[in-house]
């Protein structure tokens, strides 16, 4: 797993960096989204894709090999075993990576149903292709796959500019809310890796883009360059954060007035292609050297578990020579039979005692004899 984090930061950052001097800029902005959101996918999934590419170099991943093992230290024929503590520096930081992941997905979560909730509740009006949601929050135009969510007196009131409404169902038409999920997902899961916010950061630029271009489509670029510059000016004098803020509205106007060469823009989509063959060849080799190693980590395993199996025989004949051992009564009786038969004569020593009895015997009825 962590081999897989970091091929995926590797590679996310050089996607990113290719992006950043090479793509972002032009107005190319279709690609430029298919391109994002491809990278995110492919670096996903180039990490764990195994494509034998063989090597006679071994590379020493030191970090997969980050793991707490248990010794076994061979004593004659018993193997003993050290146990470890369970608070390890590596349980500690994954503890930690699976609270924070868990906040940050049930936080997905709640947002998810939280729009549901909104779309079920409030007053819906279809709108061209679309549907408005009329809520009573006071906010600027948002959407959420076909629904645009916009305040409820402002529409009736005839507040919301046309442009924004089209702005918005470009967004909706366009699918943009798919490409959203896919970001925060990746986001729940990598949110310790600082390519995904900048993945995140380019994608909802370029939403806006490509919302902008369908927009001026339609109206003058002075009119809705205007109205982009009276929502700033309103909103910032309203609140201190703004979906609309300044340095994004510049950007916006900026590529609005940009024009790309259509020669250089083929030139700049089709140099993606080597590099996407040359990650995945990179990412292709390496994995196939973490196969060795994990080969070599699995006879290692079995090494420690034949250990196991042996350090259980042991125990278990320990067990069966202590069932056979006899009790301290039966070793008492049996101490005391050997004391008997060591005090008892032997045969001959009978037999001469019964001889001097008899003779002893013979001696004292001859003196009776005499006396009588």
């Amino acid at each position: 797993m962590t081999i897989f984090f970091i091929k995926s930061t590797i590679c996310l950052f050089m996607l990113y960096g290719f992006y950043y001097f090479v793509l972002h800029n032009q107005k190319i902005l279709l690609f430029n989204r298919f391109y994002l959101v491809f990278s995110l996918v492919f670096s996903a999934i180039t990490s764990l894709i195994v494509i034998p590419v063989k090597s006679n170099y071994a590379l020493n991943n030191s970090f997969d090999k980050f793991t707490p093992t248990i010794g076994y230290f061979i004593k004659g024929n018993a193997i003993i075993g050290n146990t470890y503590s369970l608070f390890t520096f590596q349980n500690i930081l994954f503890s930690f990576y699976i609270v924070i992941t868990s906040i940050l997905l049930i936080r997905f979560t709640l947002n998810i149903f939280k729009l549901l909730g909104k779309i079920n509740k409030n007053k819906k009006v279809d709108y061209q292709k679309t549907s408005l949601v009329l809520i009573k929050e006071r906010s600027l135009p948002y959407s959420f796959f076909r629904y645009i969510f916009v305040n409820r007196s402002d529409f009736e009131n005839g507040k919301i500019e046309k442009e924004l409404l089209m702005h918005e169902e470009a967004h909706c038409l366009q699918y943009h809310s798919i490409d959203i999920i896919i970001i925060e997902l990746m986001n729940v899961f990598l949110w310790f890796n600082p390519a995904i916010w900048l993945f995140k950061k380019a994608i909802l630029l370029n939403h806006e883009f490509l919302a902008d271009y369908t927009v001026l489509s339609t109206f003058e670029l002075d009119d809705y360059q205007n109205t982009l510059l009276n929502l700033v000016l309103r909103n910032n004098s309203a609140c201190l954060t703004s979906k609309f803020n300044y340095s994004l509205t510049k950007k916006r106007l900026i590529m609005m007035n940009k024009k790309t060469i259509k020669d250089w823009a083929i030139l700049r989509k089709i140099s993606t292609i080597p590099l996407f063959i040359l990650i995945a060849i990179t990412l292709a080799f390496a994995q196939e050297n973490k196969v060795k190693e994990q080969k070599a980590g699995t006879d290692n395993k079995n090494i420690v578990a034949e250990g196991k199996k042996g350090m259980t025989l042991t125990n278990e004949r320990k067990a069966a020579d202590k069932e056979q051992e006899p009790s301290f009564q039966e070793r008492l009786a049996n101490e005391r039979k050997a004391a008997d038969k060591e005090q008892e004569p032997s045969f001959q020593e009978r037999l001469a005692n019964e001889r001097k009895a008899a003779s002893e015997g013979t001696i004292k009825v001859d003196q009776k004899v005499q006396i009588k």
